[in-house]
């Protein structure tokens, strides 16, 4: 009788460390939250993407970082009031880029510290990038998504999937303007425990893996250039 009575006991501590989550708005990042991210050597890189499904295991805790960096969230207001006027005074970002990728062509202007700003919505509870902002020639310059970018619809657990839109124009002054417009597919496509160099034990996790399809165009009066690209990005989440 106790030999049975402890293995049930095991069983359950067992189902209990390698549990189904689900990831809900509470999850996710606020203002005054801090950022921590690292940057892999490429060369150490064993990150097999293909190992994914019901209770998988992703070990990581070989990665070695080549830099490190942390950023904090701040509101729109605490980087720029203008920013704030534009947006919103609750959004909150972090900076995402020193400059603009140019796609090869020498822009007349230049486009430096780069803020995308989030923020937590209802109906349906999502997550998603409602404003851009940077350095335009030095002039503070912010913009609203017309279509916003929902990075996250809750809540989220194994097996959901989602496709949504979005677009984004910003204009450069006396130049033309600059738009990007796509959109981007979820899916949870796992489930398990996951461990980094910076965790001692496994923890649990869910994993989304997300196929973002845009088309990044620059406008110079007549002349209007478009790069298409996609990008799949791997994203592994955890409660808090």
């Amino acid at each position: 009788m106790k030999n049975t009575i402890l293995l049930l006991i095991s069983c359950l501590a067992s189902a209990i460390t390698n549990a189904q989550i689900t990831i809900t708005a509470s999850d996710m990042p606020v203002a005054g939250d801090t950022l921590r991210y690292s940057i892999d050597l490429t060369s150490t890189t064993t990150i097999n993407t293909a190992t994914t499904g019901a209770n998988s295991t992703w070990n990581f805790s070989t990665l070695v970082a080549d830099t490190q960096q942390i950023d904090t969230y701040r509101t729109a207001l605490q980087i720029n009031p203008i920013y704030a006027a534009t947006i919103s005074p609750t959004a909150y970002g972090y900076k995402v880029a020193d400059s603009l990728p140019t796609m090869g062509l020498p822009l007349p202007v230049s486009v430096n510290s780069i803020y995308n700003f989030f923020s937590k919505k209802n109906g349906p509870s999502r997550f998603v990038v409602e404003g851009f902002a940077a350095n335009i020639s030095g002039l503070p310059t912010a913009a609203n998504y017309s279509d916003e970018d929902e990075l996250y619809k809750f809540p989220l657990a194994f097996g959901n999937s989602d496709s949504t839109t979005f677009k984004l124009t910003f204009s450069l002054p006396t130049i033309g303007s600059v738009k990007q417009q796509g959109y981007r597919k979820n899916q949870v496509d796992g489930w398990g425990t996951i461990v980094t160099p910076y965790t001692s034990a496994p923890v649990n996790c869910i994993r989304i893996r997300s196929e973002i399809h845009e088309i990044d165009s620059v406008s110079f009066g007549p002349l209007n250039v478009g790069l298409p690209r996609t990008t799949v990005e791997y994203k592994w989440l955890a409660n808090g």
